[in-house]
Formats: C-alpha cells, sequence, structure tokens
C-alpha cells in the first residue's frame, strides 16, 4: 500500500481542527522549516521516546525557563555528563545548594583536589601550602 499527497501552498494557510486529532505515521517523518518555528501548548506536553533523542543547537543559543513549578531530572540506568568549554555558573537566589553522593564527592582545580568520602575521611592534595584564613 502506497500512498503519496503532494501539495505547495503559495500563500498562507490555516488548518483548525475542533475535536481530537491523532496522526500515526507507519515509518519516517521529516519537517523542514526554513524561517522560525513556534508551539504553543495550553495544557500538558507530553512525549515518548524509544530510541535516542539528540537536539543540536548549531547556532545561538538554548534555554529552558520554568516560570513556577520544579525542574527535575533523572537518568535511572546510566551516567548524567555535562562538559562545558568555559566557565559554569550554579547560583540558588534564596535557597541552598545541596551535593548528595552515595560513595565519593572530590574536587579537583588543577594540581589540587579535595576529596570527602562516603567513611568520613576527607583527603586534601595539593601543593604543600595550605592557607587557613579564619576570619
Amino acid at each position: 500500500y502506497r500512498w503519496q499527497e503532494l501539495d505547495t501552498v503559495k500563500n498562507n494557510e490555516t488548518h483548525t481542527v475542533n475535536a481530537d486529532r491523532t496522526k500515526t505515521i507507519i515509518h519516517n517523518e521529516i519537517t523542514k522549516v526554513h524561517i522560525d518555528r513556534t508551539e504553543d501548548v495550553f495544557g500538558k506536553h507530553t512525549e515518548t521516546i524509544k530510541g535516542n533523542r539528540n537536539v543540536k543547537v548549531t547556532k545561538g543559543d538554548q534555554l529552558l525557563t520554568v516560570e513556577k513549578g520544579i525542574r527535575e531530572v533523572t537518568v535511572k540506568t546510566g551516567t548524567s555528563t555535562e562538559t562545558v568549554e568555559k566557565d559554569i555558573s550554579i547560583t540558588s537566589i534564596s535557597g541552598a545548594i545541596h551535593l548528595t553522593a552515595k560513595t565519593q564527592i572530590t574536587l579537583t582545580v588543577g594540581k589540587s583536589s579535595l576529596t570527602m568520602n562516603s567513611d568520613g575521611s576527607i583527603t586534601l592534595n595539593g601543593p604543600t601550602h595550605l592557607a587557613l584564613n579564619p576570619q
């Protein structure tokens, strides 16, 4: 079974569906938008993907804003890695920042490192100079 529809629209086009709409694609779908694309969802937006998801911004910024609520990222099996070529800033404007690990947390800068282990031991490695500046 092969079905093909070709439709060229030279002016603006609007589609309004005043009921539910279900779209099923048996094979692949490719969408190309040559200028801008905007989506407005006035309810929940849910996506379920079986396979990889890859988002690439080739020029410009990627911004994510949660105006009210929480942002949570969960990796159920595997690891999480974030690599940035320059600086990373994390700021809590009105609260605290907590880092929790089951076995170990290590902070490394150049030849210096601070390691905290689950057994309570804390190891500070680096040059022989250690400065403690109590206020």
